[in-house]
C-alpha cells in the first residue's frame, strides 16, 4: 500500500484548526515538525516536540519516515496528528519504544502473510470471468514492492537508526527487530524460489539483495539469519545465472568481505562465509573471480580495521 501524500497537523497552542502538509518520499516526522515550527527554536525545545496520531496516546519517534508508517486511507482522508510538547522525556521515550515494538510486530505479520501467499497459487474458481487473467502471486508481490518508495528502505532500517543504540537495551524491541529481519529474509528466499529462472529482473534484484545483505551485516551472529541469508544468496546465483554471470556477484561480494573483516574470530560465521564463497566459485569459476576483483577495487587499499569500523555490522 502506497504511503500517504499529505498529513494534517493540529498545534493546540497555536490554533485548533489543522494545517495540511505535503509529504515527500523521504520526509520524517521531524521534517513535519520543522515545517510547522517556522520560527527558530532551541535544540532542547525542538527535541521536546512530538506528534501523536489523533485518537491514540502514543507519541511517534521523530526520526521515522512518514510514508513508511502511514498509507493512503480507504476513504481518501489524510491522517491527523496533534503536535504536543513532552513534559516527561523519559516517559515519552518509553511510549515511543513501545509503539515502535508494536509497529515492528505488525510489519512482521504482513511480511509473513506475503510469504504464505507465495507458497500458494491464486485461488480463482474455474469459470470465474477473470480466471484467465489471474497472475501468479510472485508477479504481483514483486511488482508492488519494486514500485513502493518505502522498499527496500523500510526493510533495511534498524532500531539503532530509528531510535538510538540505547534502544537495543530493551529486550523485546531488540528481539522484534531481529525477528522482522529474519522474516524478511525468509520472504525473499521464498520469492526467489517462486520466480521462474527466465524472469526479467532488469534492475530490481539489487533491491531484494540489499535487504539480505543488511540483515546479514546486522545480525550475522543469529544463526537462523546467517543460514537463511546465505541460502538466499546461493538460491539466487543458481536460479538466475544470467544476472550473476553479468555483474550479480558484485551485489554480494562486498558484504561477504566486510563480514569476514568484522568477525574474524567467529568460527561459525567465517566457515559459513567460506562455504558460500567456495560454492560461488564452483558455479562460475573465473567469472566469479573477475567480479570479485571488480567489486573490491575500493576495498583492497583499506586497512582491515578501517573496513570493520566503516560498516553497519557492529550492531550484530
Amino acid at each position: 500500500i502506497r504511503g500517504t501524500e499529505k498529513i494534517n497537523v493540529v498545534a493546540p497552542l497555536d490554533s485548533p484548526e489543522p494545517v495540511q502538509y505535503e509529504v515527500d518520499d523521504d520526509a520524517t516526522f521531524s521534517d513535519i515538525i520543522s515545517a510547522d515550527r517556522q520560527k527558530p527554536i532551541s535544540l532542547d525545545l525542538f527535541k521536546s516536540f512530538c506528534l501523536v496520531e489523533r485518537g491514540k496516546d502514543l507519541p511517534l519517534l521523530n526520526s521515522l519516515v512518514v510514508k513508511d508508517h502511514y498509507s493512503v486511507m480507504a476513504d481518501g482522508q489524510y491522517p491527523t496528528f496533534d503536535l504536543i510538547v513532552s513534559s516527561d522525556q523519559e516517559k515519552t521515550w518509553e511510549q515511543q519504544m513501545h509503539l515502535l515494538h508494536m509497529t515492528k510486530m505488525s510489519e512482521l505479520m504482513r511480511v509473513a502473510f506475503s510469504t504464505q501467499l507465495l507458497l500458494t497459487g491464486p485461488k480463482v474458481e474455474k469459470g470465474y470471468p477473470y480466471s484467465d487473467f489471474a497472475q501468479p502471486n510472485y508477479k504481483f508481490i514483486q511488482a508492488e514492492l519494486v514500485e513502493l518508495s518505502s522498499f527496500p528502505r523500510k526493510a533495511l532500517t534498524s532500531v539503532v537508526y530509528e531510535a538510538s543504540p540505547a534502544a537495543l537495551k530493551q529486550m523485546k524491541l531488540r528481539t522484534s527487530d531481529i525477528m522482522l529481519k529474519a522474516t524478511w529474509t525468509k520472504f525473499i528466499l521464498q520469492l526467489f524460489n517462486s520466480i521462474p529462472s527466465k524472469f526479467d529482473w532488469s534492475n530490481g534484484m539489487v533491491l531484494f539483495l540489499n535487504v539480505v545483505n543488511t540483515a546479514l551485516l546486522l545480525h550475522c551472529r543469529d544463526h537462523t539469519i546467517l543460514r537463511t541469508c546465505l541460502a538466499t544468496m546461493l538460491t539466487a546465483t543458481v536460479k538466475f545465472p544470467s544476472v550473476f554471470r553479468k555483474d550479480g556477484y558484485q551485489m554480494l561480494v562486498p558484504t561477504i568481505i566486510q563480514l569476514y573483516a568484522l568477525h574474524p574470530k567467529d568460527r561459525i560465521v567465517t566457515e559459513a562465509l567460506k562455504f558460500a564463497w567456495s560454492k560461488f566459485y564452483l558455479l562460475d569459476g573465473n567469472i566469479f573471480l573477475l567480479q570479485v576483483i571488480a567489486s573490491t577495487t575500493t576495498l583492497v587499499s583499506q586497512d582491515v580495521s578501517v573496513l570493520a569500523r566503516g560498516g553497519v555490522g557492529g550492531a550484530g
